[in-house]
């Protein structure tokens, strides 16, 4: 037994030291993993689970800290240290019971803003050796998933119409499945602008295809199977503005996007009887066809249903921000994040957030404090990623941040997969689009 244990302990120091030579060696396979559990979470609907996301979370921390102390955490201090003060507000909320939305959630908000210190990583770790292979590994954990749920969307259309309105589980037979809700339709959304945007600008031919067939799947799920009209709208919009911001510069630009407009406005008005006849003949759902012609003709008696739905999101926006301007107090600290409780009868307008953009959430819940540190947040990270890019990209780059911008007053988007979409999969779709290394 002693000699036994005497092998033992010299097996376990041994390990021990191959294991730190390993990590000196290659210091980066800590943030790889961080990164595709990331991916995995943001982007894989059955893993909505605490214990993944607290895995997520310690693994994401150890990859941060590792590195915590870099240059390029030092030249970023001013990001990190808005970072770090939200989410200590968001955290002392909670302990202290001001806010009294679940941990799952505060984890869950948290990991968007851990995407952001996750990117000030990249350009230091990701060699020119590792980028294709981490590419596609996030590429293929993407596109397996979008497919599944275009699996269990033909199998199970009554459960994929149900999750989508988030009246029940992702459950068949008390089983859960892969499938998923709002919240995944808007990360399939960003992940379609940015591999549209990279499939404009790539020069290998093999990722251009790649990107394009990438961005064509997640059309084909939200055109085909998202039974959301908002992110059916944006899809749309997003390839649209994407496109021009690619084959025109800025002056020319807006002036472009202005005459589209209006040539739009104008069919609308000539054949808006015959457009309206096609939705609601094409579109197999009514509620999906109803709130899409409410965008047409908000008189029209097709329209009923959604101008009703436009309506009551508007009324929840005003929820938040009456709250937020109610006494002075709120002004400054907001009264933390609640959510509404069907099953118990809470309403958003009882608890005084209306849950239905982020941005007009979070000076309802954090007051001007949060909202300052948010807009200093984003500024920071958008601007961190244009420093990535050479400046012949920036105008797509601020398209796809407008974009974002527009996302956030209309739904949430603090969220790992539109967290993963914007701030990890658009950085690093950089080396892929020039073969260029990224920047120190």
């Amino acid at each position: 037994m002693n000699n036994g244990d005497n092998i033992c302990n010299r097996f376990a120091k041994l390990n021990g030291i191959q294991m730190k030579q390993l990590l000196k060696k290659h210091p980066s396979h800590l943030f790889y993993i961080a990164l595709i559990m990331y991916v995995i979470l943001g982007y894989t609907p059955i893993l909505n689970s605490g214990l993944f996301f607290i895995l997520v979370v310690l693994t994401s921390s150890a990859a941060i800290m590792s590195d915590f102390g870099s240059k390029t955490y030092q030249h970023n201090s001013t990001l990190v240290g808005c970072i770090c003060l939200y989410l200590s507000i968001c955290v002392v909320y909670k302990v202290l019971g001001i806010s009294t939305f679940s941990y799952g959630l505060l984890i869950l908000h948290v990991l968007f803003f851990m995407s952001i210190l996750l990117m000030l990583i990249i350009p230091s770790k990701l060699s020119a050796e590792k980028w294709t292979l981490i590419v596609k590994i996030v590429l293929l954990i993407i596109c397996i998933n979008i497919i599944d749920n275009i699996r269990l969307c033909l199998l199970y259309p009554e459960i994929a119409d149900v999750v989508n309105r988030g009246l029940i589980d992702e459950e068949i037979a008390g089983e859960r499945i892969n499938i998923g809700g709002s919240k995944w339709y808007n990360a399939v959304f960003f992940f379609f602008t940015v591999s549209f945007f990279a499939y404009l600008n790539c020069k290998n031919k093999t990722f251009k295809y790649l990107m394009l067939g990438c961005s064509g799947l997640a059309a084909l799920f939200i055109f085909g199977f998202c039974l959301k009209a908002s992110v059916i709208v944006f899809t749309f919009f997003s390839a649209i503005v994407l496109y021009f911001a690619k084959r025109s510069n800025g002056k020319t630009y807006f002036w472009i996007l202005a005459s589209l407009a209006g040539v739009a406005l104008l069919l609308i008005n000539l054949f808006s009887d015959e457009i309206i006849a096609f939705l609601s003949s094409s579109v197999s759902s009514e509620r999906l066809a109803s709130r899409l012609i409410s965008l047409l003709d908000t008189e029209s008696m097709e329209a009923e249903a959604g101008v009703g739905t436009m309506s009551a999101r508007g009324a929840l926006w005003m929820v938040s921000i009456d709250t937020w301007t109610d006494n002075v107090a709120n002004f400054i600290f907001g009264i933390g994040a609640h959510h509404d409780n069907r099953d118990l009868g809470i309403t958003n307008q009882s608890v005084g957030i209306g849950n239905h953009s982020d941005f007009f959430d979070t000076p309802a819940k954090y007051g001007i404090i949060g909202l300052i540190l948010i807009f200093n947040i984003l500024r920071l990270g958008f601007k961190r990623i244009l420093s990535i890019y050479e400046k012949k990209y920036h105008l797509q780059l601020y398209v796809i941040f407008a974009l974002f911008v527009l996302f956030g007053f209309t739904k949430g988007v603090f969220t790992p997969g539109i967290g993963c979409a914007i701030f990890l999969f658009l950085p690093l779709v950089k080396s892929a689009i020039d073969r260029n290394s990224l920047v120190k």
